[in-house]
């Protein structure tokens, strides 16, 4: 008989021993399952940045990669470097999707590249944009729609980042910045529209501000306005969106670009139950991509993602084994299409349940709970129906990321309770629990003056819990080791698709 396991994701949850006044697990002292976790000798320390996710060497991991690697038990090469690899080697010329925008640069209409402001690599990366624009005609106009972080970086690091972007552009008169906003409205991925059309109507020529880009953001600055919330707003020197124009979404990562680029494309009639403004101004553009955001894009794309064949999730299926795939909204394609090698269909014998995030303002710090405890009910609810279950709990990242520390403790016990009885709901029921994450962010948590609000490339962990008691594993993998300790302890053999190795003690 092949066993039941709950694999448990808990999100931005690393290890971190180097500076332990700093780790916000350790800090807030949960007195339930964790403190015991970590003071356990043979837990597993588990890669999950770098070459280990397939990132350039010192990249952080993220979510997205995290998942994949987990759910997939192989090193997928990603969209970065995928994009890197055509600029390096001087292919992106050659692409067909590069062929059709170089059709719209002889039609007289602006060409509008929308990209995350931040010199790394988590959603954008600042030399795709560089790049990108050596290879477009200077007499071509080109306006660029800056989001600032102010999550993955610094709360306020968005001014030298806009800095050396206008110290770049000053050599191309052909480019200009037309807007700016803050991801908490331009990256929204939890269907909160009327964030997103408010970064729409800054592209289209509204909220309008007489401030230069950098005078804009100073003064955002000055308004307690951090980098993640800075308001949309276009620029006098901008013309406006306009029918016939083309608009390039660089963006790599395609969970917090789809909701703009569904608005742009118009797509998003289909999503959105409740459009909050028919009248308001909607242009008739041309839209690229560095990838594709959805299923359902009717824009065109520069590199296509590869679908992962046999991940975790297909070898259950046809196994005929019944699985629960289980998150709250702002996690819940990483446990559904991540997880499963970019598929967005569920295998057979898959139920999908999304947990809604809760509705909050000027991020999670104030709501550290978030929706663990709804997660852990519909769990004791539906567990006995399911042999397989993945959750994710993501309190320890969309909570981190906020920077305020008093709410990352809150947020840490949070998760201390929902784990303590998570433990004991396996035990009754006879589950194995796996329990590992799929980067690290709430383990260094800087100071109250310096809050550290972006991922780490720490190791994260892996603990194998049978009956309450933590079973010793190996003391060294990655992410690509998961799903076949999973498939071993369920009893089914690896296969041949996957890289990494069980992480289960040989006898």
């Amino acid at each position: 008989m092949k066993k039941r396991v709950l694999l448990l994701i808990l999100d931005g949850f690393g290890i971190n021993e180097a500076t332990p006044e700093e780790n916000s697990i350790t800090e807030a002292h949960p007195d339930k399952v964790l403190d015991r976790l970590f003071t356990f000798p043979n837990y597993t320390r588990l890669e999950a940045s770098g070459r280990a996710v397939w990132l350039l060497d010192g990249f952080m991991g993220n979510s997205e990669v995290g998942h994949m690697t987990i759910g997939s038990g192989q090193i997928v090469k990603q969209t970065l470097l995928e994009i890197n690899d055509h600029f390096r080697e001087k292919t992106f010329p050659s692409l067909p999707a590069w062929k059709e925008l170089e059709k719209q640069f002889w039609e007289g209409k602006t060409l509008h590249i929308g990209i995350m402001l931040w010199f790394a690599w988590v959603h954008a990366y600042q030399d795709h944009l560089r790049d990108i624009l050596k290879l477009i005609p200077r007499e071509q106009k080109v306006v660029l729609h800056l989001w600032t972080d102010g999550r993955d970086s610094g709360i306020q690091e968005s001014l030298t980042y806009l800095e050396t972007i206008e110290t770049f552009i000053a050599s191309y008169p052909n480019v200009t910045i037309a807007s700016l906003a803050g991801r908490y409205y331009a990256m929204d991925r939890d269907t909160n529209w009327e964030r997103t059309e408010k970064t729409y109507r800054a592209i289209s020529w509204e909220e309008r501000t007489p401030l230069t880009p950098s005078e804009y953001l100073s003064a955002s600055y000055t308004a307690w306005m951090n980098d993640e919330f800075v308001l949309p707003a276009s620029f006098w020197n901008y013309e406006g969106l306009e029918d016939g124009d083309t608009f390039v979404v660089m963006n790599f990562r395609p969970d917090r670009a789809r909701q703009i680029t569904e608005m742009l494309t118009g797509d998003e009639k289909e999503r959105r139950p409740v459009i909050s403004n028919e009248s308001f101004p909607r242009k008739k553009i041309h839209v690229f991509t560095m990838t594709k955001y959805y299923d359902g894009f009717t824009g065109v794309v520069f590199v296509e993602r590869k679908n992962i064949e046999n991940p975790l999730g297909e070898i259950i299926a046809n196994a005929n084994m019944r699985q629960l795939h289980i998150a709250e909204t702002e996690k819940f394609a990483h446990v559904t299409r991540f997880f499963n090698g970019v598929r967005t269909e569920p295998f057979s014998w898959e139920e999908d349940i999304l947990i809604p995030s809760h509705k909050v303002e000027w991020g999670y710090d104030r709501d550290p709970d978030m929706s663990a405890y709804e997660i852990l009910e519909k769990f004791s609810e539906r567990e006995k129906d399911f042999d397989f279950i993945v959750m994710n709990l993501a309190n320890g990242d969309m909570v981190w990321h906020s920077g305020k520390l008093s709410a990352g403790a809150k947020a840490v016990n949070a998760l201390d309770r929902v784990v303590s009885s998570l433990v004991d709901i396996c035990d009754r029921e006879n589950i194995d629990l796996c329990i590992t994450a799929d980067h690290g962010n709430c383990e260094v948590m800087g100071d109250e003056a310096h809050p550290h609000t972006a991922h780490t490339t720490n190791e994260v962990p892996f603990w194998y819990i049978v009956h309450g008691a933590v079973i010793p594993t190996q003391p060294h993998g990655g992410l690509v080791d998961v799903a076949p300790t999973v498939l071993e302890i369920i009893g089914i053999p690896k296969w041949k698709e996957m890289m990494g190795e069980s992480l289960l003690m040989k006898e």
